[in-house]
């Protein structure tokens, strides 16, 4: 009888521990993160990814674009599509003072893109470049631009930065209403954005 309970309790120590390895391995993993050009931008836990290679900006011929938010994207529709109508609401809306269209108040979001090689701006119009005001590492004390809805509501915060060569363009969305576990990761994500190595310049 002693040995059957032995047997019995080696096995289902053994079925633990075939459980609880993963769990624990799932745990103590560290935080995930993507490349942008030669940034890093690490990857809250829970929240939602989309790459969207090749959305090159004015003069780049390799750009791409990696969004980070709580917000899933539905199956029917892309985060591209989500990230337009929340920023054209400024323009579809301008004659329609009240209306307070744009990203929800819930939801947070953070868009780093790799822009266009520095000297080589090609805007509409052949405008000049826009000016770099943001630097590393990223804080919201810096000079951001802040867009506006039509009532005077605050939008998205967005800006670029220089880095070994190319101009980055950086957006970010802070909800009032969205959970303060996920405001707070935005924006440790938004000061954690880094060279994707230690020996790049900046």
């Amino acid at each position: 009888m002693s040995r059957r309970w032995g047997f019995a309790a080696a096995v289902v120590a053994i079925a633990g521990l075939a459980v609880g390895l993963p769990l624990a391995l799932r745990t103590s993993a560290g935080p995930a993160s993507a490349s942008v050009g030669q940034l890093t931008l690490p990857i809250p836990r829970g929240f939602h990814s989309y790459s969207i290679p090749g959305n090159t900006g004015p003069g780049s011929s390799a750009g791409m674009t990696h969004v980070l938010t709580n917000f899933p994207v539905p199956a029917d529709t892309t985060i591209e599509r989500v990230l337009t109508r929340w920023s054209s609401a400024e323009l579809k809306y301008v004659f329609v003072k009240n209306h307070n269209h744009g990203p929800p108040s819930n939801e947070v979001a953070l868009e780093l893109s790799q822009w266009y090689r520095d000297g080589n701006y090609q805007g509409p119009g052949r405008l000049p470049p826009p000016p770099i005001r943001l630097h590393l590492p990223l804080s919201p004390n810096q000079p951001w631009d802040q867009e506006r809805l039509p009532n005077g509501a605050p939008s998205f915060r967005s800006g670029e930065l220089r880095f070994n060569g190319y101009v980055y363009f950086v957006k970010y969305w802070i909800g009032p209403a969205a959970p303060a576990n996920d405001r707070a990761a935005v924006l440790r994500a938004l000061r954690s954005i880094r060279p994707r190595s230690a020996t790049s310049g900046s």
